[in-house]
């Protein structure tokens, strides 16, 4: 029997197309493709065991 792994998401918020994203190199493509989270709450977590290793402004999430 198969064990349950739930993966929770990591923020709550609205997903933005990087197109409408006020910052030129998002939103141009010039740091490739992707999406944008419009955060209310401000909290990011892992989603599971992970660790957000690095957050820097306005709040771009690199982790490994």
């Amino acid at each position: 029997m198969l064990d349950t792994l739930i993966i929770e998401s990591p923020l709550n918020g609205t997903l933005i197309e990087l197109a409408k994203v006020n910052d030129k190199i998002f939103s141009s493509g010039a740091a490739g493709r992707g999406i944008a989270i419009k955060n209310p709450d401000g909290k990011i977590s892992a989603p599971f065991g992970g660790i957000v290793k690095f957050l820097a402004s306005p709040s771009i999430i690199l982790s490994g």
